[in-house]
């Protein structure tokens, strides 16, 4: 495994970003996620949670301060895998950039990725040199919610024969249903 402060030919980039310089080859890489390896973090906390709740259930916890801590532990680590899952299934259907994924845990070179055969390795969508852009999602939420006015006009203020307050407001067209 190579390290950052290892290497003088690493090009910064901003964290996260997609790719990195692979340190002997001098070549870009793109970030490979293992899904195999997210699952095993998943399972690991529900595992967690599980034994918290039996600790709780059989009284082996230490004191009353931890008892009355347990169950909202064990709620904030079943939120946190449900969202997860949440997220998993967004990158799995091609909703979002499977980046959004990635962590240390679930980190696998594309190099490595290449000679698994047993595992589900998903990649950035982001090529070297290409700026992120939003996912499709995003850039559907940006648009017009339906059954909201349009203005089809100039903006206010643009043309000379624009009302003086109190008059008529400029027109906008309804969505027709």
């Amino acid at each position: 495994m190579w390290r950052a402060a290892s290497c003088h030919r690493r090009r910064p980039h901003r964290r996260g970003a997609a790719f990195t310089t692979h340190p002997r080859r001098n070549r870009t890489m793109h970030k490979a996620i293992s899904l195999s390896a997210e699952l095993a973090e998943i399972r690991n906390a529900v595992e967690g949670a599980r034994f918290l709740a039996d600790e709780l259930a059989t009284g082996g916890l230490e004191d009353r301060k931890r008892e009355l801590q347990a169950p909202l532990t064990i709620s904030a680590i079943l939120v946190l895998v449900e969202l997860r899952l949440h997220q998993v299934e967004r990158v799995l259907r091609g909703e979002e950039d499977p980046l959004l994924l990635w962590a240390p845990q679930n980190d696998v070179s594309p190099i490595q990725a290449e000679d698994e055969e047993h595992d589900l390795v998903l990649r950035s969508w982001i090529e070297p040199g290409e700026d992120e852009e939003p996912s499709p999602r995003k850039k559907a939420s940006k648009s017009p919610v339906q059954g909201t006015t349009r203005r089809t006009g100039p903006p206010p203020g643009a043309s000379p024969d624009q009302p003086e307050e109190g008059g008529d407001q400029p027109t906008t067209t309804e969505p027709k249903s």
